[in-house]
């Protein structure tokens, strides 16, 4: 279990977990990232039709 993916996420996560300056970022730019990938799906969609 000393994948580095998986250290570099505890990490993340615990750092995340004792900022919560941090974690509102970090939700933020994931909610964007969400919003983008769901905007570029839609559109993919919308041009097969």
């Amino acid at each position: 279990m000393d994948t580095p993916g998986l250290k570099k996420a505890m990490t993340t996560l615990e750092f995340l977990s004792q900022n919560k300056e941090a974690r509102a970022l970090y939700e933020m730019r994931k909610k964007a990232l969400l919003d983008e990938q769901s905007a570029l799906d839609y559109a993919e969609g919308r041009r097969k039709t």
